[in-house]
């Protein structure tokens, strides 16, 4: 195999590792415009590249993150909005999720 044939496998399998991941739809979902499509064929990215693909997966998982801090903060009895305000702001859901609104 060429180099270049290599690394272009390379970053198909990145792409479909970070598009799973972040959960974007399979090709095999969409037998209407992909007929035929199996498991095999993977997810579509679109026009991501795996320099995009892992800026959001690594957004994701700072929300994550927040997200599991908000949890623990509310099982262990303090409010983490008290020590950073600013996730009411940007997360404004998390809010709803230590209050169990949702």
């Amino acid at each position: 195999m060429r180099d270049i044939d290599a690394y272009a496998k390379q970053v198909h399998d990145v792409e479909q590792t970070l598009g799973q991941a972040l959960g974007y739809p399979w090709y095999k979902d969409d037998q209407k415009n992909f007929p035929g499509a199996t498991e095999a064929d993977g997810v579509c990215v679109g026009e991501e590249v795996p320099e995009t693909l892992a800026a959001l997966a690594a957004a994701q998982i700072e929300m994550l993150r927040e997200a599991l801090s908000y949890i623990y903060a509310d099982v262990n009895g303090y409010d983490p909005c008290d020590r950073i305000p600013a996730w009411d702001k940007k997360y404004p859901w998390l809010r709803a999720l230590a209050d169990r609104r949702i």
